[in-house]
């Protein structure tokens, strides 16, 4: 087979792959967990990894500021790696997952790709995850989120990410999230003394090291 040939297939074998990939990614899969939850699994092009996988488990739904939000847990991964996720803790090798409050319109996940790819690529981007339910840890953000990430709405035609304030406000001033802030200065109080401690204790060894010299009792051993 010349060069020619060769590339002929690597670029039909391309666009097959790509076709594979584009037809996975119209609509995301869905199970049953253990425990009864729903787990959909959607993947999205990478570059490096062919497949990225999004895992995102629905739990039940609670009022936030008088409104719907699902209690829910997220992972990314790659397609090969993934496991289902099955109660607390993810099992296996899936170790990077997220714990997060959004609103999901049911309905429109299992019927419009449109809206699947926006919720699963966009609202459960995992840099924009991992960025909001940071400063969901800080006091006072700028915007107040807690572990609230949004939803996914209907705008002049067009699914897109939705945040809303309330909800936002409502989770930051949770009793979680509140206990989670509070732990957190608490650890870092400890670290900060257990540090002093540590340079105290450095310091007297030195002080004592010192003073062995000065007093001659260093030789004297010797």
């Amino acid at each position: 087979m010349g060069i020619f040939d060769f590339l002929k297939g690597k670029k039909d074998s391309d666009k097959d792959n790509l076709e594979v990939l584009e037809s996975k990614e119209q609509m995301p899969s869905f199970s049953t967990l253990t425990d009864g939850r729903t787990q959909v699994t959607y993947y999205t092009s990478n570059n490096k990894n062919f497949y990225d996988t999004v895992l995102l488990t629905i739990g039940e739904p609670i009022n936030l500021a008088g409104k719907r939000a699902y209690n829910c847990v997220v992972a990314w991964d790659s397609e090969n790696a993934c496991q289902m996720i099955d109660y607390n803790p993810i099992v296996g090798k899936k170790k990077d997952y997220k714990g997060v409050l959004l609103d999901i319109n049911y309905e429109a996940l299992q019927t419009d790709p449109s809206y699947a790819k926006v919720l699963m690529e966009k609202l459960l981007d995992k840099d924009r995850v991992t960025s909001i339910l940071a400063e969901g840890l800080k006091d006072s953000p700028v915007t107040p989120c807690g572990k609230y990430i949004g939803s996914v709405e209907m705008k002049n035609g067009i699914w897109q990410e939705h945040f809303d304030y309330e909800m936002g406000m409502a989770s930051h001033n949770s009793k979680l999230m509140v206990d989670r802030r509070e732990k957190i200065k608490r650890d870092k109080e400890q670290r900060r003394a257990n540090e002093i401690a540590r340079r105290e204790r450095k310091i007297a060894d030195l002080k004592n090291e010192i003073n062995e010299l000065e007093t001659g009792s260093h030789f004297d051993e010797i």
